[in-house]
């Protein structure tokens, strides 16, 4: 039974879910990451840059057969998945970001994802046993 994609399909909706506080209004991480391959710093654009091709990778991925090169990719997704958070943390102090609408998505997604790359590792060990 594959269960990585529903984990998976959570965490990226968790991810989606994270709130960053702005200056007038809080917004959805992923209309910051969208609005910052326009119009912000260089090294932020290429964050963004990184972030959305991830997304993009990740959709494919889930109709591929896993293999070890499968998973690292996966895992290399993860991180530049996890870069605008960090850096949310670096940028920002701490009294910015803690209320629920940042803590709690942002703390479901560094939970479900490594847990559903747990889980399609083990399709792949499954998929290699029966082989």
């Amino acid at each position: 039974m594959r269960l990585y994609p529903t984990v998976r399909f959570l965490s990226i909706t968790a991810y989606f879910l994270i709130f960053l506080d702005g200056d007038l209004l809080e917004a959805p991480i992923i209309f910051w990451i969208t609005l910052g391959l326009f119009t912000a710093d260089f090294l932020h654009q290429i964050q963004a840059l990184f972030v959305v091709l991830s997304l993009y990778v990740l959709a494919f991925l889930t109709v591929v057969e896993k293999s070890k090169r499968t998973l690292l990719i996966e895992s290399l997704c993860f991180i530049f998945l996890l870069l605008p958070i960090v850096t949310a943390f670096i940028s920002a102090s701490s009294q910015l970001l803690n209320y629920p609408m940042f803590i709690v998505p942002g703390m479901v997604f560094i939970f479900l994802y490594p847990t559903s790359l747990v889980l399609s590792y083990g399709e792949y060990r499954l998929s290699k046993m029966t082989n």
